[in-house]
């Protein structure tokens, strides 16, 4: 049965009912802006905590503002230390991975959590805290160990400031498990091309000074490449024993400010999910990363601990990874790499220049670059004016150029940067206690000075013998080539280079390999990308 035809009147009916809803609608969306944009720009505290209170409890996943610890609740709601534009907002962890409470929670709701570590019995914690600062030179070096390939830059090392190897090498870390999880970044020479590159290699600490060391080094020294050690995956500690190699770390609180600004200004931190700015984010970020070190090392034993590969999820970026962790390998327990040198980031100026001035300025490698005589080699002052010409202050986060977007993956620039720089001053009592309570390993492992406001004492009962121990020598363990691989590598029948999105992509469909996270990809390495397709069309 055909349906009864519409008279020209009805259209016209049809279209102005349209308009009305249209109208009601239009209506109503402008009430609730301008409802907004009074929350916004008019702010009162005793409104704002009444809304989110309300919306907490009718969203039971998100926690009440009650379950913060004090500071964060009350910097949460102060209308002086929060920017305008910005809506403040109760903790929550989007990516939560237990049900533990988290600390100070005044109801008690849960289970309070519970340390598990075993202190051992045969030493006091007098003698423990003695002994993590104790002089360099009274730790010796571990008789396996390969003392010839370490002594073969014995002059260069006595040139250096304070050496801190012998610390991080001496300290064996059973927990958190990280699986297979390596170093973010390593600039070196090829060691099987001697001839082409200069033979050292620089372990990049992130937020420690290694982009001033690594772009200094790249604007002198011939033949350096920061993707070279792909070439030798399953052979990295190999590479590494035929190179001098060098680190340097930085004091964990002023690094964890610096990672904090990084992550905002490359726009890495979509896994918070918050509205937040300056010193109310950074608390957010250290909330939620305490609460899932909590989720991951309390109530377990030692060997639960050490199969939950969580290193990942607590400190979610390699700008926030412990310092401990860019230093070892990863195996259970953590494996030291024979690395020749750690120095501290307050001397990195001078070191990186005494190892440029050993291994270029004063080697036949500066002759033979610049096609010179013998009688023509540069003086010390010479080169040290050449290193101050070409060396690299782009990282600094107080450096303009840095601050305004023109380093690398600057997405967070200008004013909108300025919402994310805090300062030692803007952080309280609470704020550094969470910080060592983060970095644990890099205050008990490295002879950092412990913050007035931090408890070493309670750090090494909650974590020394279960989780980190120290040994009674250092290690520096090498490996010696695969000879048939070896001659593999020089005649050019091994691939080299990281794969190319072409072998990516073949190796995903034949199942070989998983798109791993190909959905964390930062929002720079898109646009570049985008670039990349628009210049291939042209």
């Amino acid at each position: 049965m055909q349906p009864p035809r519409m008279s020209p009147g009805s259209d016209a009916l049809r279209q102005k009912i349209f308009f009305l809803r249209l109208s009601v609608c239009l209506f109503w969306a402008f009430v609730i802006v301008f409802a907004l944009c009074i929350y916004v720009f008019f702010p009162h505290n005793a409104t704002h905590q009444t809304i989110i209170e309300s919306i907490t409890q009718i969203n039971a996943i998100v926690p009440s503002v009650s379950d913060l610890p004090q500071n964060f609740r009350q910097s949460l709601f102060s209308s002086s230390a929060q920017p305008s534009n910005f809506v403040p907002e109760a903790y929550y962890d989007p990516e939560s991975r237990c049900d533990l409470p988290i600390d100070h929670d005044p109801h008690k709701r849960n289970p309070r959590i519970v340390y598990t570590n075993k202190f051992p019995d045969d030493v006091s914690i007098e003698e423990i805290m003695a002994k993590r600062v104790e002089p360099v030179e009274n730790i010796p070096m571990c008789p396996n160990a390969d003392r010839a390939n370490f002594e073969q830059h014995k002059q260069l090392l006595s040139k250096l400031p304070t050496n801190m190897v012998a610390y991080a090498n001496r300290c064996q870390i059973n927990a958190i498990g990280r699986g297979g999880r390596q170093f973010g970044g390593l600039l070196s020479g090829d060691p099987l091309m001697s001839h082409l590159s200069t033979q050292i290699g620089f372990l990049h600490v992130y937020k420690a000074g290694g982009t001033t060391v690594r772009d200094t080094m790249n604007n002198v020294l011939p033949g350096l490449g920061r993707t070279i050690w792909h070439n030798y995956r399953g052979h990295l500690r190999e590479f590494m024993t035929s190179l001098f190699m060098f680190s340097f770390i930085r004091d964990p609180v002023t690094r964890a400010i610096s990672s904090y600004f990084e992550l905002h200004r490359r726009n890495e931190t979509d896994i918070c999910k918050n509205n937040m700015a300056g010193v109310d984010s950074f608390r957010f970020m250290s909330t939620m990363m305490n609460n899932r070190m909590d989720c991951s090392l309390a109530n377990k034993n030692k060997y639960a601990k050490m199969k939950d590969l969580t290193v990942g999820e607590i400190y979610f970026n390699m700008h926030i990874m412990p310092q401990m962790y860019f230093l070892t390998e990863g195996q259970n327990p953590w494996k030291p790499w024979p690395v020749n040198y750690v120095g501290n980031m307050t001397e990195l100026t001078d070191a990186t220049f005494e190892v440029m001035w050993d291994f270029y300025w004063n080697s036949s490698d500066y002759l033979e670059h610049h096609k010179l005589n013998d009688d023509q080699k540069i003086s010390y002052e010479d080169a040290k004016k050449e290193f101050e010409k070409h060396y690299h202050h782009g990282r600094d986060r107080h450096y303009k150029k840095y601050f305004e977007g023109g380093e690398r993956h600057g997405v967070i620039v200008g004013d909108q940067a300025k919402r994310y720089q805090i300062e030692l001053d803007n952080l309280s009592d609470d704020d550094i206690r969470d910080i060592c309570n983060l970095y644990w390993m890099d205050y008990i492992c490295l002879p950092f000075d412990i913050p007035k406001q931090c408890n070493l004492t309670e750090l090494l009962l909650r974590h020394y013998g279960d989780d980190v121990v120290y040994k009674d020598c250092w290690e520096y363990e090498t490996k010696q080539w695969d000879v048939e691989w070896k001659g593999k590598y020089i005649n050019g029948s091994v691939p080299r280079g990281r794969k190319t999105s072409d072998q990516i992509q073949k190796r995903m469909r034949d199942g070989l390999q998983k798109p791993k996270g190909a959905k964390k990809r930062s929002k720079v390495m898109q646009y570049f990308g985008r670039q990349r397709k628009k210049q291939k069309l042209q």
